[in-house]
């Protein structure tokens, strides 16, 4: 199947461009290593997937002084070791290749997300000014004003929003007549993905791979 792709092509990042538990483990990685204690990496990360605070667990159990805050800020100001996905990379090369304008639109932390978007190596493809982050714009997924801006910057053209997360990701693009594309959870996604919704929330395309819009 090859999809009809718009002018204007915008991503959300996490666990669409690459998958989050990925940054989780650096961050915990981080923290472990503020500690010169390697095995913390894997306390936090088991206290984690267990639905705990990981944070609070791994003060209680070695008796740290640390605020919680503190381990926090360590954990989202990292320079986080994530990289690109060589499949989703040629999928960028190809769309850029074929014309088509990149954009970003992600919610979180403006440090937080650009050291992610660094170590990703996103603005090869992706200009600076293209890139809407929810704490620098000042307001959130779904609102359109965060997808408005693209139809602002590129009048008169075709937009398509391609992420992951059926509870915020798509209603305000289907709401602006873009077409709303949805890379399913291959099992690894942080948000569990629900269609029973709906039908202003759900995609107008479903995929298992981002390499899907080009081939």
């Amino acid at each position: 199947m090859t999809l009809s792709l718009s002018d204007i092509i915008v991503f959300d990042l996490d666990d669409t461009l690459y998958k989050e538990v990925s940054f989780v483990k650096s961050g915990f990685n981080a923290v472990a290593q503020h500690f010169n204690a390697s095995g913390y990496a894997t306390e936090l990360f088991d206290a984690w997937k267990n639905g705990e605070n990981a944070f609070q667990h791994l003060r209680s159990k070695y008796s740290l002084p640390t605020p919680i805050e503190e381990l926090l800020e360590i954990y989202r100001n990292h320079i986080p070791t994530i990289q690109l996905d060589i499949n989703i990379a040629s999928v960028l090369n190809s769309l850029v290749a074929n014309g088509k304008t990149l954009g970003l639109i992600t919610d979180g932390r403006s440090v937080t997300q650009r050291n992610k978007i660094k170590a990703l190596g996103l603005t090869r493809w992706i200009a600076v000014d293209n890139i809407v982050i929810s704490e620098e714009f000042g307001s959130s997924k779904p609102d359109i004003r965060n997808y408005e801006y693209f139809m602002s910057k590129y009048p008169s053209k075709s937009y398509s929003y391609i992420g992951d997360n059926t509870a915020k990701d798509f209603i305000a693009p289907n709401s602006l007549g873009w077409q709303t594309i949805c890379l399913k959870d291959n099992g690894k996604n942080i948000h569990s993905q629900s269609f029973d919704i709906v039908q202003e929330y759900r995609p107008d395309i479903m995929i298992s791979s981002l390499a899907e819009i080009i081939y």
